[in-house]
């Protein structure tokens, strides 16, 4: 059938746009995604138990350490040394990352690693060793859960069932101040009150 007169090939952008977008759906609405938001949700990993306050990784590019970040694996290689190179994204930027060869000793997390993956990270650090390129630097330690690719659909009967991880806070969540504390650092000695005696004053 021929094309009629209204009918217009997609151009170069279109394309381009329409893949992005399917991309985005297979990535971000997957079954491994799905259950990295319900896990963080149910046991509360983030303020109010919402999944849009974990971090991103577009924050790892001006950050020193993300308390926690949830990346889909987009690429995974040996560097031949024991550890893997990776791929991560999230829904705000793509990034490389190391991950040490000491996490890849876990079984639970090796047999998971692998592409379409999710992955939980806590207090990773992200690295520069050139000054445009932004990597992650995952340890053992850093890696909280790593749901597989292929995980069947989550429920919340079967979300329950997992125990809760411990979440380790940055130093300065530990050590942070009460809210009356904050502001007395930035009070004027002049307009503090007085502890001495009048009368040391006359």
């Amino acid at each position: 059938m021929n094309r009629t007169g209204t009918e217009q090939p997609k151009s170069t952008q279109e394309f381009a746009r329409d893949v992005a977008d399917a991309t985005y759906e297979r990535d971000f609405n997957s079954n491994a995604w799905k259950w990295a938001q319900m896990f963080i949700e149910h046991h509360g990993l983030v303020k109010d138990e919402k999944f849009e306050n974990v971090n991103s990784l577009q924050e790892a590019k001006s950050a020193e350490v993300l308390p926690l970040v949830v990346c889909i694996l987009k690429e995974c290689k040996p560097n031949g040394l024991g550890d893997m190179q990776l791929t991560l994204k999230d829904p705000t930027a793509t990034m490389k990352a190391s991950l040490h060869k000491k996490a890849l000793e876990d079984p639970e997390i090796a047999e998971n690693i692998a592409v379409g993956s999710v992955i939980i990270l806590n207090l990773v650090h992200p690295f520069t060793p050139f000054r445009q390129n932004h990597y992650l630097n995952i340890t053992h330690r850093s890696i909280v859960k790593v749901f597989p690719a292929e995980v069947s659909p989550p429920t919340i009967d079967l979300v329950k069932e997992t125990p809760k991880p411990v979440i380790r806070l940055p130093m300065w969540a530990e050590k942070e101040l009460n809210v009356d504390d904050i502001l007395r650092k930035f009070v004027r000695p002049s307009d503090q009150p007085s502890t001495s005696n009048q009368a040391d004053n006359q």
